[in-house]
């Protein structure tokens, strides 16, 4: 985050319920909040009195779009995260019931009335050769390079999200019958589900965990973090960044655009998209909105000639 962030016993004095955040949403939203919390306590000028007056709120979201001119969900992330808190603040008398339900009254912008501030955003489609392209770049000869390719083999395998996959344990594996599958908690998912696992992605795991394991490395995490110039492993967690920075550098040396985690999910999705029908594909994804799943198809690459010869 570019804007430091104030400490949370200052931001607690104006919301009270902040501390009850924990346990309420998923692990992102938890971390974001306090920084849309601080930017609403700078509009009001870190006065209390303004801050839990509902038209300070109506206030702020006039002037997230026409001064700041920020997109709609960039607006409506930052108007939730006041209210939920300052409906948690209802429990602990720090805000009379009449107060948050005029905050609820403030309601979200439109997205369709804001719809020429969203982003382009370039995807990348990678295509199968490349995919294999890519993942042959970390030398499986060193420590570093055979987690690489483990990691790259099993985002292309399972079509995961990198917090699911950075976050995965070895009793998550199951291998049986010569067929793979790895279990997962997905975005907004109270059960987990799962997800497939190739052959080849399954060796590489294997093989990296022995690697790792020669140097008495023995947690449950299964991607963990290489010091030592890439030679010495460690127990910590690979995080978000050095997953990413992984795929970047890969795909720089490929000769391929920058390629984010995600896009290996995307890449999943559009494959399986021409070979089998939505509701498989939703399936091993774990999208809860059919809809959401439809996008694959829309970025279908023989979609532009779909009705060539219809009449």
């Amino acid at each position: 985050m570019a804007v430091p962030l104030a400490p949370l016993q200052l931001m607690t004095r104006f919301f009270c319920g902040l501390p009850d955040l924990a346990g309420r949403g998923a692990p992102s939203t938890i971390r974001q909040d306090p920084y849309d919390l601080q930017r609403y306590l700078e509009f009001c000028q870190w006065n209390k009195d303004r801050a839990l007056t509902p038209a300070s709120l109506r206030a702020w979201r006039t002037h997230m779009v026409d001064v700041e001119q920020l997109a709609a969900a960039t607006i409506n992330r930052r108007l939730a995260a006041v209210k939920s808190t300052l409906r948690l603040c209802v429990t602990h008398d720090g805000l009379d019931i009449a107060q948050a339900y005029g905050f609820s009254l403030v309601e979200k912008v439109r997205s369709s009335t804001l719809k020429h501030r969203m982003r382009d955003g370039v995807r990348v489609r990678i295509q199968p050769d490349e995919m294999r392209r890519l993942w042959r770049i970390p030398n499986p000869a060193t420590l570093k390079g055979a987690r690489d390719r483990a990691l790259m083999a099993t985002l292309a395998a399972s079509g995961c999200r990198i917090s699911e996959v950075i976050a995965l344990k070895r009793s998550q594996i199951f291998w049986a019958h010569d067929r793979g599958t790895i279990e997962v908690l997905g975005k907004n998912q109270v059960y987990s589900r799962r997800a497939p696992l190739t052959r080849e992605a399954y060796e590489w795991i294997c093989r990296w965990l022995e690697r790792r394991l020669s140097f008495g490395v023995d947690v449950e995490l299964v991607f963990t973090r290489v010091t030592g110039a890439g030679t010495l492993p460690t127990g910590m967690p690979l995080s978000r960044q050095g997953a990413y920075k992984i795929i970047k550098v890969a795909a720089r040396q490929a000769g391929l655009p920058t390629i984010k985690p995600h896009d290996f999910r995307r890449f999943v999705g559009s494959e399986l998209a021409k070979r089998h029908q939505l509701i498989v594909v939703q399936r091993t994804l774990g999208h809860q909105q059919i809809e959401t799943t439809t996008r694959y198809v829309l970025d279908h690459p023989d979609l532009e000639q779909m009705t060539e010869g219809l009449w």
